[in-house]
């Protein structure tokens, strides 16, 4: 019963100290902040069921962002079909007080991160918009942490240079 109770404790401490991050993560990958709420919810149901069946996890935020990034996987490969075109066209409503910053910066922001290879905006976005150490991005991707160096590198490389285009007018 005890340690029923602990792990609820963990789980509960867990939720308040990753909840907001895990929601960032996941708005800056899907097309609105409604679905990035949902599947943010359902990825801590998950983990939930997981820890309450008794999976042993060793980093919970990795743990957190590997479900959160198998949910908007999951989530594409239902909507497929969907072109970039429309996601980009569809925006998201104003964030609230979770995410930090203007949104016409934000809205900025997710533009150029969809234009680059998912999976350099993944290692960017957990980077430097939740602050995952180099060793965490890899754990929770399941590859290298040189390629996840790697991945941070071009990326950031193809923004600065979409950013220079964007500013320079060309689209």
């Amino acid at each position: 019963m005890d340690s029923e109770k602990n792990i609820e404790r963990e789980f509960l401490s867990a939720y308040d100290k990753y909840a907001d991050e895990i929601f960032r993560y996941l708005y800056f990958r899907l097309p609105d902040r409604d679905t990035a709420r949902d599947l943010s919810q359902e990825a801590f149901l998950r983990a939930w069921k997981s820890v309450s069946e008794g999976k042993k996890v060793e980093n919970v935020r990795a743990f957190l962002y590997r479900i959160a990034r198998n949910l908007s996987v999951d989530f594409y490969r239902k909507k497929k079909e969907e072109h970039l075109e429309e996601v980009l066209g569809e925006g998201a409503d104003i964030p609230d007080e979770v995410i930090q910053r203007d949104f016409l910066e934000a809205e900025a922001v997710r533009a150029l991160l969809l234009l680059i290879e998912e999976k350099q905006r993944d290692a960017i976005t957990m980077r430097f918009l939740n602050e995952l150490t180099i060793k965490e991005i890899a754990k929770a991707t399941g590859v290298t942490e040189t390629l996840v160096s790697v991945r941070i590198y071009r990326g950031l490389k193809k923004l600065r240079k979409l950013h220079g285009e964007k500013d320079a007018g060309i689209q």
